[in-house]
C-alpha cells in the first residue's frame, strides 16, 4: 500500500495507516496460534455418526459425517480399549473408497478374550505450514460401545 502526501503528513493519514495495521494484524494473527492450542474439538457445525446398529467385536462399525469443506484432507479413526488398555486403532483418510466402513478386529483384542471395549470415533485433519506439521484439528467425535 502506498501512501502519497503532498505539503507533509496529515494526522489523519497516520490515524489511517495505524488502523490499517491494526486490522491487518487482527486477521493474521490466528495463525500464530501454537498447535498445541487448535487440538480440542472446533465449534464448527462439523459431526460423526455411528451408523451400524450394536457394533461388536471382529463386526463392521459404519459411521456418517457431515462437516463444512476443507481445503485438508479429512481423516476419522476408531480407537477402543478395554480396562484402561488400547486393544484397536485404525484411520482411514478421505482418499480411501471405504473410509467410513471400519472392521473392529485387532490381534491385541481376539488376544484378550475379544469382548466388550469402549471406542471413540473422531473426524480430524491435519494443519500444514509448506511441509511441515502444525496442528491436529479434531472436528467431531463420538463414543460408542462395541460388544
Amino acid at each position: 500500500m502506498t501512501y502519497v502526501t503532498h505539503g507533509g503528513s496529515s494526522p489523519r493519514l497516520w490515524k489511517s495507516l495505524i488502523a490499517c495495521t491494526v486490522l491487518t494484524i487482527l486477521s493474521i494473527g490466528a495463525t500464530f496460534i501454537p498447535a498445541q492450542a487448535r487440538t480440542a474439538p472446533t465449534s464448527s457445525t462439523a459431526s460423526i455418526a455411528l451408523t451400524t446398529a450394536n457394533p461388536a467385536f471382529a463386526g463392521p462399525a459404519a459411521f456418517s459425517i457431515v462437516d463444512p469443506p476443507t481445503k485438508n484432507v479429512q481423516e476419522v479413526s476408531v480407537s477402543c480399549a478395554q480396562n484402561g488398555n488400547n486393544v484397536y486403532l485404525d484411520v482411514h483418510t478421505q482418499n480411501q473408497a471405504s473410509w467410513l466402513q471400519f472392521t473392529l478386529w485387532s490381534q491385541t483384542w481376539a488376544n484378550a478374550g475379544g469382548g466388550s471395549a469402549n471406542c471413540v470415533a473422531q473426524l480430524y485433519y491435519y494443519t500444514w505450514q509448506g511441509k511441515r506439521e502444525t496442528g491436529l484439528v479434531v472436528e467431531a467425535q463420538t463414543s460408542f460401545v462395541a460388544a
